[in-house]
């Protein structure tokens, strides 16, 4: 499993596909069915593979004039991060990457943040932007 780990990460595949093809070939995470994004990041830290490896002491800070990033939006909202990255991947919340940035962005409005404190106290189930 952790041959095939590093060999479909040099080839260029992303983590939940890893995962998947390893779940297609039988392979399992401990506590799961299937196999999970996390498990082989795991595996891929202890082969020293790191996507997007960045410069000591680089930001990644990002700054989108009219637009909140994920890390700005759960500030605002007092969530943590995963929080609202949960309810991308369950559908709740549909939004897609920036193409420039290949980050989740949110028109930064009063709409905006009222849509989500909706959201998180349940008077709706879903979000689109």
């Amino acid at each position: 499993m952790e041959r095939l780990v590093v060999e479909l990460f040099k080839v260029g595949k992303t983590d939940r596909q890893i995962a998947r093809r390893l779940t297609e070939l039988g392979h399992r995470s401990p506590q799961k069915s299937y196999a999970v994004r996390s498990t082989v990041k795991t595996i891929r830290y202890k082969h020293g593979l790191i996507r997007g490896a960045r410069v000591k002491g680089a930001s990644r800070a990002h700054h989108v004039p009219g637009l909140l990033t994920l890390s700005q939006l759960a500030q605002k909202l007092e969530v943590p991060k995963p929080w609202i990255y949960n309810r991308i991947y369950n559908g709740a919340i549909r939004v897609v990457k920036n193409d420039r940035t290949g980050l989740y962005l949110f028109p930064d409005t009063p709409d905006t943040i009222e849509r989500f404190w909706e959201l998180k106290e349940g008077k709706v189930c879903k979000l689109q932007f």
